[in-house]
């Protein structure tokens, strides 16, 4: 089951991302949640700020085993989440992670440090 909290538009060169309405992803998990139940939730790229909140709210209230999927820079390395929604993310959502699994680009961006397979010994 999935709840669509971001729309992108990509090609090979550009990508941009919209957030969607924070009522709509809610009532999309409440749905799932109420029919199907859930055990555990990936989260991918969410947009916003206040959808950000918004899944995390929603998730808090369930205690599913969270794998968070920091997705707010794309491979090209355009930026895909607001930076309020980053600080957000930071603030809101990955206390509730189990896991958390950044791509390199969001990885060297956030440590600062080079991303990769470390060259054999």
């Amino acid at each position: 089951m999935a709840a669509v909290t971001a729309v992108t538009a990509q090609n090979t060169w550009a990508s941009s991302a919209s957030g969607r309405c924070t009522r709509a992803v809610r009532r999309q998990i409440e749905v799932v949640t109420a029919d199907i139940g859930i055990d555990a939730v990936k989260i991918g790229m969410l947009g916003s700020a206040e959808v950000v909140r918004q899944v995390a709210a929603t998730l808090r209230k369930l205690g599913p085993f969270i794998v968070v999927l920091i997705r707010d820079v794309a491979k090209g390395g355009d930026q895909l989440l607001e930076t309020d929604a980053l600080d957000a993310l930071c603030e809101q959502l990955l206390p509730l992670a189990t896991l958390v699994t950044p791509n390199l680009p969001e990885t060297e961006t956030r440590t600062d440090l080079p991303a990769g397979n470390p060259s054999p010994v």
